[in-house]
């Protein structure tokens, strides 16, 4: 039987608007088990600071994130909130395209040999898009199935 060489893992930037959680559902938990087995000093992830929240992040990552702020304004939760979304979404969408990239210092040290995107939102997408370009480094989007769910799960639901 040929031996095994040891295998090599690129260091990965993950960029997405999820919490890797034991006690989360969904993408979080996907992600935490895709990555279950990856080497954490050859990890960084780039997440939001309203994802920290609620699931807490696990135990293994939380030395390893680095978080954004993914929303400068926050749409009220009435009816009035509703209709504004689009305008919030759209201005937070601007800011966050325009304005230096918190801690990119720490990015750039850690030196990512690629981005891995997986948005649940468009501010993910484009959070992931543009440090890869800061970065010049390749990226890849995973999208799963939540994919836009809280957008248009927010176009549906009652108050």
């Amino acid at each position: 039987m040929p031996e095994l060489k040891e295998q090599y893992f690129p260091r990965l930037l993950l960029v997405s608007d999820v919490t890797l959680s034991a006690n989360d559902v969904g993408a979080g938990r996907t992600l935490l088990n895709l990555l279950a087995d990856y080497p954490i000093e050859s990890l960084l992830l780039s997440l939001p600071h309203e994802s920290l929240e609620q699931p807490e992040p696990h135990p293994r990552y939380s030395s390893r994130i680095i978080p954004y702020v993914a929303h400068y304004l926050r749409t009220p939760r009435n009816r009035i909130g509703g209709l504004l979304q689009p305008l919030f979404d759209f201005v937070n969408a601007k800011l966050l395209k325009n304005l230096s990239v918190s801690r990119i210092t720490e990015i750039r040290e850690f030196s990512p040999e690629v981005v891995l995107i997986c948005p649940i939102t468009p501010i993910g997408l484009l959070h992931g898009y543009k440090l890869s370009q800061l970065l010049r480094c390749p990226y890849s989007v995973y999208f799963m199935d939540d994919w836009l769910a809280p957008i248009l799960y927010s176009r549906f639901k009652s108050d």
